[in-house]
C-alpha cells in the first residue's frame, strides 16, 4: 500500500497518514494507547528525531 491512510493495533495504538509499501513512511501521527502522540517523520516504520 502506498499513499495515506490509518492503522489501529490490537492493544489500540493508531497510526494516521502517509505509507510506503506496508510501512509508516512520511509525515504521521502515532497515537498510544494512553493517549500520548507523536506527531512528526518516519522512515521505513522508525521515527525520525533528526
Amino acid at each position: 500500500m502506498n499513499g495515506t491512510g490509518g492503522l489501529e493495533h490490537p492493544p489500540g495504538a493508531v497510526y494516521e497518514d502517509e505509507f510506503k509499501g506496508d510501512m509508516f513512511h512520511g509525515a504521521g501521527t502515532y497515537t498510544f494507547p494512553n493517549g500520548a502522540k507523536y506527531i512528526g517523520p518516519f522512515i521505513e516504520n522508525k521515527v525520525q528525531t533528526s
